[in-house]
């Protein structure tokens, strides 16, 4: 088999190619091809650095999850979307997207009227929303945000906070969303949870870095052959003013 292309953004663009061909078709019913190959061309190429595992093995693992799970997780994806846009509908701007990956998000904040900061430490999700057009799109940690004290009406963290066992530091990524977010301004968090990321240590962590957790909706329930079983859930939080 040829090489992948060194370059991530090149790299990426084959991946999702492959993925296409490999998927066309075979997706459960009303299961958006466009958003699960870029989902997983991502997902791939974030680990196409791991040494022990090669690249076309890699390609061949997540085609095969997302022939199993990808009709979950889109049920999964449309309740997040139904449930943000009803909470996006009445929130204040600006709007700080902490750890946007490719700029998933980008057009419910467009459609509510919502002027958006992107965040992503990754480079390829810089690239990518760049070349899509999303932004401004700012290379840098939830741990470490480039932005003044006070700033934001409304702050989303997606997906993030469970990454804390591979080096995430999830208090700090939110304590940084509670010094950039203004008094009483909104925080919207969405976490698979499971036995390694539970839901007290999560709405402890909300708590402990000043967010007063106002409500908790339940997304969807999934089992994953590798993962196990994964509870992924919504909350929205009030930043105190004390």
């Amino acid at each position: 088999m040829a090489q992948p292309p060194a370059d991530a953004l090149a790299l990426y663009d084959r991946t999702a190619e492959r993925l296409r061909a490999a998927l066309v078709g075979r997706l459960p019913p009303g299961v958006g091809l466009p958003n699960v190959v870029t989902a997983y061309a991502y997902w791939v190429c974030l680990n196409a650095d791991r040494p022990d595992v090669a690249w076309d093995q890699l390609l061949q693992q997540y085609t095969d999850d997302a022939l199993s799970y990808a009709g979950a997780e889109w049920e999964s994806e449309k309740n997040e979307m139904t449930a943000l846009r009803r909470i996006l509908g009445r929130a204040a701007g600006p709007l700080v997207d902490i750890g946007a990956g490719w700029g998933r998000l980008a057009p419910l904040y467009q459609a509510a009227g919502l002027r958006a900061v992107f965040v992503e430490p990754v480079t390829l999700g810089i690239r990518l929303m760049r070349r899509s057009g999303v932004g401004p799109a700012i290379c840098a940690r939830g741990e470490h945000l480039p932005c003044t004290p006070n700033t934001f009406g409304t702050a989303l963290i997606g997906w993030v906070l469970h990454h804390g066992a591979d080096g995430t530091d999830s208090a700090g990524v939110l304590n940084e969303a509670a010094r950039v977010c203004a008094p009483n301004a909104t925080l919207i968090s969405v976490e698979p949870l499971s036995e390694r990321f539970t839901e007290p240590r999560w709405l402890d962590l909300l708590a402990g870095a000043g967010f007063a957790v106002r409500d908790v909706q339940q997304l969807a329930e999934i089992t994953h052959h590798r993962r196990g079983t994964e509870v992924h859930k919504l909350a929205v939080c009030s930043r105190r003013s004390d």
